[in-house]
């Protein structure tokens, strides 16, 4: 069951519908596309063929003066509508009130113009929240493996279902006391707020358990000491003591916190709590990666897709930032680029991985090296007899669980004597090797 348009995107979508003309069966096709769905499951979902999809799509292109061929013409639509939604968005309160009366406040948060892939994941979310009514949520996972844009997704279904929502980046690291005030002047701003922090909390569970409410606290890496496994930086211990009152309390709502790394206290109360979770997110499949990069003209076999999957560990913005090359030195042609056998760390995905790198302890640099010298999968056995100059088991074990979660690091099972062990993807050995290279 494919999801409606969010209030917002169907008010714009309705404002063009009416001064292009567009008839009904044609916005229907139109709302779909939008919303980054393709051809297949477009005419899946309305039960007619894709060929018809194609003549209603093309009778949209002239009404909107689209021009072109094929892949060309729905890019250049889906970006139209977009720019002229974030224009749209722009002249729009940030704090709304949604058809059912839920209150939203988005922030920060990025404008998600498409959306490919991650049903499973939002299958997942979804049943957590309004199912199994999870109170705390993370979800970690490497730079640009998509963890925001998932987010943004999900919130927009549920501030149309059963929740309002909150968005804050903690990329300027606001203390708690100004987070907590401003989270509850969303709530109510003739509200009286006390001045300490645990008064604070304990009003925010009171609105938490009185609202149904998404609070989304996005970059929360940046609270954290660089260098150690979930260490706050001074002054931001008490973020720790929130997450776990919220963890533990009883309400109607759910604090999703965002992050690269692992947040110590929420990884707790997920192994002691049915309503904590933590999501490790992984990169796209072959077929998501398809739907993702064929609209900008890419073009390969299902084994070219998977090649480049493999390559690039399924990372939605690295391989994004790729395809420009492919389409402007190889013609869009994934098999003439995979000839080469190498693989290109475009500089906006390099700045993240820098960003990444950076904030690792000596140990856990020193594994990486490791594995990338290797080339190969090690077991623990083995990574410790190559680090045995310098590290003992006990130190080697705490900094490989964070590069696991941080999804730098992969396990994985010998086929044969079912050995755990743990590698590289080609993309971080590369990153690697060329770090280790610059060091020289």
């Amino acid at each position: 069951m494919l999801e409606k348009p969010d209030s917002k995107l169907e008010a714009f979508l309705q404002k063009e519908a009416k001064e292009r003309k567009i008839s009904r069966s044609e916005w229907e096709v139109l709302a779909l596309v939008t919303q980054g769905y393709d051809i297949p499951v477009i005419a899946q979902h309305i039960e007619i063929q894709a060929s018809a999809v194609r003549q209603r799509l093309s009778q949209v292109y002239d009404k909107f003066g689209i021009e072109g061929k094929g892949p060309v013409k729905l890019a250049k639509l889906q970006k139209l509508l977009m720019s002229g939604y974030q224009q749209y968005q722009t002249a729009l309160p940030e704090t709304t009130l949604d058809p059912n009366g839920f209150k939203n406040d988005w922030g920060e948060a990025p404008k998600l113009s498409g959306f490919h892939g991650r049903q499973q994941q939002l299958t997942l979310l979804k049943n957590w929240i309004l199912q199994q009514q999870c109170r705390l949520l993370a979800i970690q996972g490497m730079g640009g493996i998509g963890k925001t844009s998932l987010i943004v997704k999900l919130g927009q279904i549920l501030q149309n279902q059963s929740h309002g929502l909150f968005w804050q980046s903690l990329r300027n690291t606001p203390s708690l006391s100004d987070l907590l005030t401003e989270l509850l002047e969303f709530f109510n701003k003739e509200i009286n707020i006390p001045e300490s922090i645990e008064g604070k909390i304990s009003l925010i569970i009171e609105q938490l358990n009185s609202f149904p409410c998404l609070i989304i606290l996005d970059d929360a890496e940046q609270i954290l000491q660089s260098g150690y496994s979930g260490k706050y930086i001074p002054g931001y211990d008490d973020y720790g003591l929130f997450f776990e009152v919220v963890g533990e309390s009883q309400h109607q709502s759910c604090l999703v916190v965002i992050s690269q790394e692992k947040i110590r206290e929420i990884s707790l109360s997920a192994q002691l709590s049915s309503q904590v979770h933590q999501l490790v997110l992984e990169g796209l499949n072959a077929e998501e990666v398809e739907e993702l990069l064929q609209e900008q003209g890419l073009k390969g076999t299902a084994t070219h897709w998977q090649e480049l999957v493999q390559d690039y560990g399924g990372n939605p913005l690295a391989l994004k930032l790729l395809s420009l090359m492919i389409i402007d030195v190889f013609q869009g042609e994934i098999g003439d680029f995979l000839k080469h056998r190498t693989i290109v760390i475009k500089e906006g995905f390099r700045e993240i991985l820098d960003h990444q790198f950076n904030r690792l302890s000596d140990t856990q640099k020193q594994i990486l090296f490791c594995l990338a010298e290797a080339g190969k999968p090690l077991s623990l056995k083995d990574l410790q007899e190559k680090l045995s100059n310098f590290l003992s088991l006990s130190k080697i074990l705490e900094p490989l669980e964070s590069l696991l979660g941080r999804s730098l690091v992969e396990k994985i099972q010998h086929q044969q004597s079912n050995e755990v062990l743990f590698s590289l993807q080609p993309l971080i050995q590369k990153y690697i090797k060329q770090h280790q290279l610059s060091c020289l």
